[in-house]
């Protein structure tokens, strides 16, 4: 598959009266040209500042990026533009659909007029041109009698409609990549279905290139061709979705399967928790980050960071249970639903 993004060793930071918040260490991934890929990790694991990074909406300051970091769009360096060139980037060639779409969409702004802005700002077609795409946008979203909604203001519209208008309004140009930044988050379990679904629908018949951002596997499942799992700011296990459904690595990995919940358990069995905190990452721990609520610690994931070992097809994780010296015979190996067996 072609290459659509490539990021590099992205490092981000925040400065704070109580020091530096080195938010992203050192990320780096892919994504091809029609692919999904999920990025998966605890709440201030780095995900969302890694795509607002790549829709160049870190605000210097207070955040910093670092050099040496790099993010390639169809082989440009994104981190070179100018203001000029990410006003054509954003909405054209990357948009973003955004946690809440109450707080995203502007109150004051008809829905129609909001999809005919950003139509109009990258397209040189007429008002009367946006009014017809808009209405077609807001149909390919599913929903019903556009040409009446058109007119509704975002307090207007259920959170799943608000949800679907800002998807419409992220297509509105054919972008060639989509970031949904936890599209779901704010919406019952029935419409967070729906939208996933349809996310996967329009990837499928635009070939839009999705990097869909989430702290839920369960949700991922069914749309990501691959999974990058994140921690404390790293990437700890990148994989294809069988490899990390079925075939995982890391012991965080193992810990986020074991906790999304069944519907095979029994009844009134607790739900599994990880247990400890994410470390502070004002001061991030020099070895390991996953060290200290790891049950598989050892002396050496304390003070030395893991290199990454790869695996069969693009799967690679960064843990020293895979150096050569590590005796493996009483670990798990956690399989697709959490189930445990010993390999």
């Amino acid at each position: 598959m072609e290459q659509l993004l490539k990021v590099e060793n992205l490092r981000v930071s925040y400065h704070s009266y109580a020091g530096e918040v080195q938010s992203v260490r050192g990320v780096s991934f892919e994504v091809n040209k029609g692919e999904t890929v999920a990025v998966v990790g605890e709440s201030g694991c780095g995900k969302s500042v890694t795509s607002k990074a790549i829709m160049g909406l870190i605000q210097c300051p207070p955040g910093e990026i670092k050099e040496g970091s790099h993010i390639y769009f169809e082989n440009q360096d994104l981190l070179s533009f100018q203001e000029k060139q990410w006003e054509k980037y954003r909405g054209a060639e990357c948009s973003m659909i955004f946690q809440d779409a109450l707080t995203s969409l502007n109150p004051t702004m008809n829905i129609g007029n909001q999809i005919i802005e950003n139509i109009t700002n990258h397209k040189n077609v007429t008002k009367l041109e946006a009014k017809k795409e808009a209405i077609r946008l807001l149909e390919l979203v599913g929903i019903p009698e556009p040409a009446a909604r058109i007119k509704q203001y975002p307090h207007e519209l259920s959170g799943g409609m608000r949800q679907r208008v800002m998807i419409a309004i992220a297509l509105a140009c054919n972008p060639k990549l989509l970031i949904a930044d936890e599209p779901t988050t704010a919406l019952d379990v029935t419409i967070q279905a729906q939208i996933i679904d349809l996310i996967k629908q329009l990837q499928q018949k635009l070939g839009t290139s999705v990097i869909l951002i989430t702290h839920d596997l369960g949700v991922v499942a069914d749309i990501a061709h691959r999974i990058v799992v994140m921690y404390s700011g790293k990437v700890v296990e990148q994989g294809s979705s069988e490899d990390i459904f079925y075939r995982p690595k890391h012991p965080y990995t193992w810990a986020l399967l074991k906790a999304v919940p069944r519907l095979d358990l029994q009844n009134k069995q607790q739900l599994v928790s990880i247990e400890g905190m994410p470390p502070d990452l004002i001061t991030p721990p020099v070895g390991c980050p996953f060290a200290e609520r790891c049950p598989h610690t050892m002396k050496i994931c304390q003070t030395t960071p893991p290199p990454t070992y790869h695996f069969e097809d693009g799967h690679e994780a960064s843990c020293w249970l895979h150096h050569p010296q590590c005796r493996k015979e009483n670990l798990p190996f956690v399989a697709g639903g959490g189930q445990e067996c010993q390999k």
